[in-house]
Protein backbone atom coordinates (compact mmCIF):
# COMPACT_ATOMS: atom_id res chain seq x y z
CA UNK A 1 0.00 0.00 0.00
CA UNK A 2 1.38 3.41 -0.99
CA UNK A 3 1.85 5.96 1.76
CA UNK A 4 0.68 9.54 1.34
CA UNK A 5 2.05 12.75 2.83
CA UNK A 6 1.20 16.42 2.65
CA UNK A 7 3.00 18.87 0.41
CA UNK A 8 4.75 21.48 2.57
CA UNK A 9 3.56 24.28 0.27
CA UNK A 10 -0.09 23.54 -0.61
CA UNK A 11 -0.92 20.64 1.78
CA UNK A 12 -2.05 18.37 -1.10
CA UNK A 13 -1.55 14.63 -0.74
CA UNK A 14 1.73 13.44 -2.19
CA UNK A 15 2.98 9.86 -2.46
CA UNK A 16 6.21 9.18 -0.60
CA UNK A 17 9.16 9.35 -3.01
CA UNK A 18 7.44 11.64 -5.54
CA UNK A 19 9.81 14.23 -6.97
CA UNK A 20 7.19 16.98 -7.42
CA UNK A 21 3.85 17.87 -5.93
CA UNK A 22 1.09 17.02 -8.41
CA UNK A 23 -0.96 20.04 -7.32
CA UNK A 24 1.45 22.99 -7.08
CA UNK A 25 4.57 21.56 -8.78
CA UNK A 26 6.87 22.19 -5.82
CA UNK A 27 10.02 20.03 -5.96
CA UNK A 28 10.11 17.58 -3.06
CA UNK A 29 13.44 16.46 -1.67
CA UNK A 30 13.08 13.26 0.28
CA UNK A 31 16.29 12.48 2.12
CA UNK A 32 17.61 8.94 1.81
CA UNK A 33 17.61 8.52 5.59
CA UNK A 34 14.02 9.68 5.91
CA UNK A 35 11.79 6.66 6.30
CA UNK A 36 8.08 6.92 5.78
CA UNK A 37 6.12 7.11 8.98
CA UNK A 38 3.07 4.89 9.18
CA UNK A 39 0.01 6.91 8.27
CA UNK A 40 -2.38 7.89 10.97
CA UNK A 41 -5.76 6.23 11.24
CA UNK A 42 -7.34 9.37 9.77
CA UNK A 43 -5.05 9.18 6.71
CA UNK A 44 -5.88 5.50 6.24
CA UNK A 45 -9.58 6.33 6.22
CA UNK A 46 -9.04 9.12 3.69
CA UNK A 47 -7.12 6.78 1.38
CA UNK A 48 -10.11 4.49 1.07
CA UNK A 49 -12.52 7.29 0.10
CA UNK A 50 -13.23 7.63 -3.62
CA UNK A 51 -11.63 10.59 -5.31
CA UNK A 52 -14.17 12.63 -7.27
CA UNK A 53 -12.02 15.49 -8.46
CA UNK A 54 -8.57 14.96 -9.81
CA UNK A 55 -6.08 17.79 -9.65
CA UNK A 56 -5.47 19.33 -13.07
CA UNK A 57 -2.31 18.49 -14.95
CA UNK A 58 -0.36 21.62 -15.78
CA UNK A 59 1.70 21.78 -18.93
CA UNK A 60 3.87 24.39 -20.54
CA UNK A 61 1.71 26.45 -22.91
CA UNK A 62 2.31 25.63 -26.54
CA UNK A 63 2.82 28.67 -28.69
CA UNK A 64 1.92 28.13 -32.30
CA UNK A 65 3.41 30.39 -34.89
CA UNK A 66 1.01 31.81 -37.39
CA UNK A 67 1.95 30.61 -40.86
CA UNK A 68 3.49 33.34 -42.98
CA UNK A 69 1.27 34.45 -45.83
CA UNK A 70 2.44 34.81 -49.40
CA UNK A 71 2.06 38.60 -49.18
CA UNK A 72 4.38 38.74 -46.18
CA UNK A 73 7.00 36.72 -48.05
CA UNK A 74 6.62 39.01 -51.07
CA UNK A 75 6.97 42.05 -48.79
CA UNK A 76 10.14 40.62 -47.29
CA UNK A 77 11.58 40.14 -50.79
CA UNK A 78 10.72 43.76 -51.68
CA UNK A 79 12.42 45.03 -48.52
CA UNK A 80 15.57 43.07 -49.34
CA UNK A 81 15.58 44.43 -52.90
CA UNK A 82 15.04 47.97 -51.56
CA UNK A 83 18.02 47.66 -49.21
CA UNK A 84 20.15 46.35 -52.07
CA UNK A 85 19.12 49.37 -54.18
CA UNK A 86 20.06 51.79 -51.41
CA UNK A 87 23.46 50.14 -51.07
CA UNK A 88 24.02 49.89 -54.83
CA UNK A 89 23.27 53.56 -55.62
CA UNK A 90 26.25 55.05 -53.70
CA UNK A 91 28.50 52.25 -54.95
CA UNK A 92 27.51 53.02 -58.55
CA UNK A 93 28.12 56.72 -57.96
CA UNK A 94 31.60 56.02 -56.50
CA UNK A 95 32.48 53.79 -59.44
CA UNK A 96 31.44 56.59 -61.84
CA UNK A 97 33.52 59.13 -59.93
CA UNK A 98 36.63 56.95 -60.13
CA UNK A 99 36.42 56.55 -63.91
CA UNK A 100 38.13 59.18 -66.00
CA UNK A 101 35.93 61.60 -67.87
CA UNK A 102 32.76 63.46 -67.11
CA UNK A 103 29.66 61.88 -65.64
CA UNK A 104 26.85 61.88 -68.15
CA UNK A 105 23.21 62.58 -67.44
CA UNK A 106 22.43 58.95 -68.22
CA UNK A 107 24.77 57.78 -65.46
CA UNK A 108 23.28 60.18 -62.91
CA UNK A 109 19.81 59.07 -63.99
CA UNK A 110 20.83 55.47 -63.33
CA UNK A 111 21.84 56.35 -59.75
CA UNK A 112 18.62 58.32 -59.26
CA UNK A 113 16.47 55.47 -60.55
CA UNK A 114 18.26 53.07 -58.21
CA UNK A 115 17.48 55.30 -55.23
CA UNK A 116 13.84 55.68 -56.29
CA UNK A 117 13.52 51.90 -56.74
CA UNK A 118 14.84 51.43 -53.19
CA UNK A 119 12.31 53.92 -51.79
CA UNK A 120 9.40 52.27 -53.64
CA UNK A 121 10.42 48.76 -52.67
CA UNK A 122 10.76 49.69 -49.00
CA UNK A 123 7.52 51.69 -48.88
CA UNK A 124 5.54 48.84 -50.45
CA UNK A 125 7.44 45.95 -48.86
CA UNK A 126 7.36 47.02 -45.20
CA UNK A 127 3.55 47.12 -44.87
CA UNK A 128 3.23 43.82 -46.72
CA UNK A 129 5.84 42.21 -44.50
CA UNK A 130 4.04 43.37 -41.33
CA UNK A 131 0.73 42.07 -42.66
CA UNK A 132 2.08 38.54 -42.30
Amino acid sequence: MQQWYQCPKCAAQVAFGARFCGNCGMPLNWSTQQQPQPPSQYQQQIQHLPVHQQSPTYQQPITQRKPTSGWAKFGKALVIIGIICFVAAPVLFLIMMLQPGDISGYQLGLVGRCIIAGIVNLSVGLPLMRRG
